[in-house]
């Protein structure tokens, strides 16, 4: 007969050991401080719809803006007069967070739709990755840790972005039918009201003085007593802050709104009154212009008409796109993390002290630490939903 086994004691010292030791932990650093600890160690920077967007790819974006800010602007642009400028690392790190979010939400939307990629996309893809890889220096490789997974996420995102464009703007979006039609007689009708100064094709000579009234006016009395302007304008020297354009220049809806006014009332040939314009710069500077109307050519309203006729079309189906990108967003479940998103950096850029962390929420969301994703990219037969 088998012999009974003892019970196993509890070790009631132990258990209240362990009790105590999670109690003062929570004293110590509060709920908070555990969730903070737990985001700490989270792979994602965010999810969006229960998908993590990974910290890793997030950093990889980061040091692709740094490369790209400091390519136009040199290392200088991270710095203002107080040393490194906090609002433009944020201001990066915000915007290059919001394009993953918004990355992904055209991931999912495109696959709802069953859009999907076909081996000439792979194709594409494969070479766009080559040339982002050979754009950087062995150097930067190294330095930043880049490698092929990260750049080939981007090139997908790169693609599925374009298809699911395509797809609302060429597909979805109707461009012709009555409805279509009555709404670009009104835009027609609104164009032609709002430029009805700049449809005909006018160029005119122009001088133009710097904060000089006495100038201009002096100038404005020889052409009164008969001087070319053309010739005025080749000795402009002569005035103080003076210039002048010996080719004539396009009058646009780019022009001052004061100089269009008064090329729209002057003939061929005429030249106007000394014209006062303000600089938009806040300046308070005041430019005195005097101008001769080269030429005018009245528009051809068929060719303007068929014109504006692909330019509302364009803005249709851009409006159109941007329509689902915002439904999107206020439909999608976005969470961020905090202190992810708080101690995240630019390389190489000067380490700027963080800001006291936000107390993060004490319910952590559902979800809200997942795994982090894994780039998913194989091939399918179809190219989009019809």
């Amino acid at each position: 007969m088998a012999k009974k086994q003892a019970a196993r004691k509890t070790d009631w010292a132990t258990v209240i050991v362990t009790i105590a030791v999670i109690i003062g932990a929570l004293v110590v650093l509060g709920w908070n401080g555990w969730v903070n600890a737990a985001y700490a160690l989270s792979p994602n920077i965010a999810t969006v719809n229960g998908e993590g967007v990974s910290r890793q790819y997030f950093d990889f974006q980061l040091v692709n803006m740094k490369l790209m800010y400091e390519a136009y602007g040199g290392e200088d642009v991270w710095y203002g007069e107080d040393g490194t400028s906090a609002a433009t690392l944020d201001s990066v790190k915000s915007s290059v967070l919001n394009g993953l979010i918004t990355s992904a939400m055209v991931r999912q939307e495109a696959a709802r739709r069953g859009i999907r990629l076909v081996d000439s996309d792979y194709d594409e893809i494969g070479k766009e990755v080559a040339e982002r890889m050979a754009d950087f220096t062995d150097e930067e490789k190294k330095t930043y840790g880049i490698n092929e997974k990260w750049v080939r996420q981007q090139a997908l995102d790169d693609k599925y972005y374009s298809l699911l464009e395509d797809v609302v703007k060429l597909k979805d979006t109707q461009v012709s039918g009555a409805d279509f039609d009555a709404r670009f007689e009104e835009y027609m009708a609104n164009y032609l009201t709002e430029n009805e100064k700049t449809l005909d094709e006018t160029e005119v000579y122009m001088l133009r003085f710097e904060g000089s009234e006495d100038a201009a006016n002096q100038a404005k009395a020889l052409l009164d007593a008969g001087t070319d302007f053309v010739q005025l304008i080749r000795e402009q020297e002569t005035f103080e802050e003076g210039m002048g354009y010996e080719e004539p220049q396009l009058i646009d809806a780019g022009s001052s709104q004061e100089i269009i006014d008064a090329a729209y009332e002057l003939a061929v040939g005429e030249t106007s009154d000394v014209i006062a314009v303000e600089d938009e710069d806040g300046s308070g500077t005041t430019w005195y212009y005097i101008i001769k109307i080269a030429s005018k050519i009245p528009a051809d309203k068929d060719v303007l008409r068929a014109e504006q006729l692909e330019a509302f079309k364009t803005q249709t189906r851009d409006e159109a796109f941007d329509g689902v990108l915002s439904s999107l967003s206020e439909s999608a479940d976005v969470w961020s993390n905090p202190v992810a998103y708080q101690f995240a950096s630019i390389p190489g850029v000067a380490e700027i002290k963080p800001s006291p962390s936000p107390t993060p929420p004490l319910d952590v969301p559902e979800g809200a630490i997942p795994s982090e994703s894994a780039v998913t990219d194989e091939p399918t037969e179809a190219a989009a939903a019809e």
